[in-house]
């Protein structure tokens, strides 16, 4: 029997996971009905030794799947509605002529009455690149600029990636026809004499759109003529690489709308530059630049000021403004995986894309926010890791110069993760306050954390220190947190429903609540509107609504579970977790957010948290996670 995507997905699942896995589990990791999971393990244990019991299923083979894995690219049949809607784009996109629904219908096996439903959700999609399909009786068709197709059809291969990074075998299986090689090497060499390093994700980015703008072109969709007096606005990198790329193509020349919009790609694809290309960047944008990191340090209490910061980020935005008047956009491939893995930052990342979409006049697309986002990250990460650095002290009786060595080794291993505030030579001068103790004595009689570790430090000692290290941490972050959740998670703002379907009608049933108890004022509901109006708060399963300003009376949350799953823009989610914040409670929330984030990464906690019954079923469970 040949099994259809959801089920090799379902095996591959049980499979990559050991252990028993719920039906609510996999429902939620499939986006499917508990009895469709029934149905698909039925089919599946015909051909696979896949185990049922009241825990749910299990996988009981090898797990040394290389060859036995099921492979789901082997067909081109499109199975999903994603899928489907791609697969429709792409044939209007390959065809001048409108397409025969009925020709459509029989070449993926689906009615024309679900293909006309599909269309449907199409022309919603196509319509955010400018994009305008229409159905003139049995006939669809497509119109929109050249330039604006090339980019939808960018964005879809990125979706249909998963949002991971575009690898070189992924643009290869949607471009057989292209030199791939040629293209990477051009690419490599040409930065190299530029002095430009590419990482990977800068190098497969820009390919990419290379790519897709040579494949247009030879399919005979050109936007206008190249023009000799032709002003070149982006880098001589860009300029030299493009020039490249036409002289290894035969009949390759690239129009004025392409160089321009390839030339800001390559461009802002570029995650180090070398000092000697920093723009001259306008005085007003460098005032908008201090601006927005006053207003981050206001909120997270995080100072981006530096120099080596400050340079990057100036050249960055002031390339963001200028796509942002011309109306156009860069494409990031990471932008999902960001957004699910790093919210804190992203979320920092949407307040300032706030600031800079208020002062050019246009939003700013989720791509571009996971771009700030890729600047900030690592200066956000740094200053929070200082701050959460465990206090230390090192006991050395008869301390002598031949330890120091030691010292400076511990330091250089763990400087992250430890402030080593003193040395001392006798335990009476042992602070209590500390978080730990590293010492050379198993004589110690102090209540302060300790590890004992041998005079050689080896390698049996780093792994000792690294494992208390992280013992610590996660208990300070557990206290922590259960001290803060019980009071945030108020039993007033829990509610298990399957009544409510749509963001829209659970953001309105959490606003009424806060509104009602004092929490927020009336406009919370319209500020968590226009929130989920720039980028979705929807993770994964889950979704975190909460406005952009600080501005309740209380910092509270609320709990919405709705075990069947419901519409989130384009997500499914189960849990939603709200958040009415004060200004003054802004160290809470980000401890809170990141807490929930770090829960709502596997599908198995998501689902145990589903099938809570009652707020104190909840928080126990949460609490254990944690």
């Amino acid at each position: 029997m040949m099994s259809t995507k959801r089920e090799e997905e379902m095996l591959r699942y049980l499979m990559t996971k050991p252990g028993w896995h719920s039906v609510q589990e996999l429902s939620i990791f499939l986006d499917v009905s508990g009895r469709s999971v029934k149905k698909y393990y039925k089919n599946l244990s015909a051909d696979h030794p896949v185990a049922s019991s009241k825990l749910g299923y299990k996988y009981e083979g090898t797990r040394e799947i290389s060859e036995k894995q099921p492979e789901s690219k082997g067909s081109k049949i499109p199975t999903t509605k994603r899928e489907r809607i791609f697969y429709v784009l792409n044939r209007l996109l390959s065809n001048d002529a409108p397409v025969n629904v009925y020709d459509l219908a029989e070449e993926i096996f689906a009615s024309e009455s679900n293909l006309k439903l599909d269309f449907k959700a199409a022309v919603k999609y196509a319509k955010n690149f400018g994009l305008i399909l229409k159905q003139r009786g049995d006939y669809f068709s497509i119109s929109g600029s050249e330039e604006d197709k090339r980019h939808m059809l960018s964005d879809m291969l990125y979706k249909e990636s998963d949002g991971n990074f575009v690898s070189k075998s992924i643009i290869q299986s949607n471009f057989p026809t292209i030199d791939l090689d040629e293209l990477y090497t051009i690419t490599q060499v040409c930065a190299k004499e530029h002095h430009i390093y590419l990482n990977t994700f800068d190098l497969n980015n820009i390919v990419l759109h290379v790519v897709i703008a040579i494949q247009r072109i030879r399919d005979g969709y050109q936007t206008q003529p190249q023009l000799d007096d032709f002003y070149w606005k982006s880098s001589r990198f860009a300029k030299d690489l493009l020039k490249e790329v036409e002289n290894s193509q035969t009949n390759l020349l690239f129009s004025k709308d392409d160089l321009e919009s390839l030339g800001l790609v390559i461009d802002g694809s570029v995650s180090r530059w070398t000092i000697d290309m920093k723009d001259s960047i306008s005085e007003s944008s460098l005032r908008l630049i201090r601006v927005i990191l006053a207003y981050v340090k206001s909120i997270y209490k995080i100072d981006l000021t530096g120099p080596d910061f400050m340079n990057q980020f100036a050249i960055h935005v002031s390339r963001l403004i200028q796509r942002l008047r011309d109306g156009k956009s860069i494409q990031n491939p990471m932008a999902n995986q960001m957004k699910a893995q790093s919210p804190t930052v992203y979320e920092c990342a949407v307040l300032i894309s706030h600031k800079i979409a208020n002062y050019v006049g246009v939003p700013v697309p989720d791509n571009e926010i996971a771009y700030i986002a890729m600047h900030i990250g690592n200066a956000i990460a740094k200053q929070i890791e200082d701050k959460e650095r465990l206090r230390t002290t090192i006991l050395i009786p008869d301390y002598q110069g031949k330890f120091l060595s030691i010292v400076d080794q511990i330091e250089k291993n763990f400087g992250s993760e430890l402030v080593i505030t003193k040395v001392v030579t006798t335990e009476s001068t042992v602070e209590n306050d500390l978080d730990l103790l590293i010492a050379f004595t198993d004589r110690i009689s102090t209540r302060v954390p300790s590890v004992q570790i041998s005079p050689f430090f080896t390698k049996n000692d780093n792994r000792m220190l690294k494992n208390k290290i992280d013992e610590i941490g996660n208990e300070k972050r557990r206290r922590a947190f259960d001290s803060q959740i019980g009071t945030f998670f108020d039993q007033r703002f829990f509610t298990i429903s399957r009544q409510l379907k749509t963001k829209e009608a659970v953001i309105e049933h959490i606003a009424n609540a806060f509104c009602q108890a004092k929490v927020t004022d009336q406009d919370y509901q319209t500020d968590l509107l226009a929130r989920e109006q720039m980028s979705s708060t929807a993770f994964g399963k889950i979704a975190i609504p909460h406005s952009l300003t600080m501005k309740a009376h209380s910092t509270k949350g609320f709990i919405y579970i709705n075990p069947n799953g419901l519409t989130w823009g384009t997500n499914r989610v189960y849990l939603v977790f709200a958040l009415a914040v004060r200004k003054e409670d802004s160290k809470l929330f980000r401890n809170i957010f990141d807490r929930l984030s770090d829960v709502m990464t596997e599908e198995k906690n998501i689902a145990e948290l589903v099938g809570s019954t009652s707020y104190e079923d909840f928080l126990g469970r949460i609490k254990e996670m944690l």
